[in-house]
């Protein structure tokens, strides 16, 4: 069960990691388009 746990909060903080940082590809370009 820990090792359940264990890789579902991995994958979970990957899939956060990519989130952000395409989160802040999206700002970086929504920025160069305002300029």
């Amino acid at each position: 069960m820990i090792h359940v746990l264990a890789s579902y909060g991995i994958s979970l903080t990957i899939l956060a990691a990519l989130f952000i940082i395409s989160f802040c590809q999206y700002l970086e370009t929504t920025k160069c388009t305002v300029k």
